[in-house]
C-alpha cells in the first residue's frame, strides 16, 4: 500500500504517505513504515520524514546497518539540520 487512495490522487504531494509511514511507525509495523519512508526518499528526497521515520523503523527493527545508512545520506543531503547527527549518536 503506498500512501493509499490520497497517494495515487495527489501523486505529487507528499503528505499522504508521509501520514502513512508515520501511522505505520506508531502503530509497531515497522516493515510497512521502513518501506513507506524508502518511497518518501525515492520521490520526494529532500523530504526528511522519509529519513527520520526509515532510521528510526530499522533502528528498531534491529537493523542497524540499515539505520546508519539513510542517517548517512539524511546527514549528507541536511548538512545543516542537528537531528541526523543526533539520530547517530542514539547508536
Amino acid at each position: 500500500m503506498r500512501g493509499g487512495k490520497a497517494a495515487a490522487r495527489f501523486p505529487a504531494d507528499p503528505w499522504a504517505t508521509v501520514e502513512a509511514a508515520a501511522i505505520s511507525n506508531a502503530r509497531g509495523d515497522f516493515e510497512q513504515a521502513l518501506r513507506l519512508a524508502a518511497e518518501l526518499r525515492g520521490r520526494f528526497p529532500d523530504n526528511p520524514t522519509g529519513y527520520r521515520i526509515g532510521a528510526a523503523a530499522a533502528r528498531r527493527m534491529k537493523r542497524f546497518g540499515e539505520a546508519s545508512a539513510i542517517i548517512k545520506e539524511a546527514a549528507a543531503r541536511f548538512p545543516a539540520e542537528e537531528w541526523p547527527m543526533a539520530e547517530a549518536a542514539r547508536r
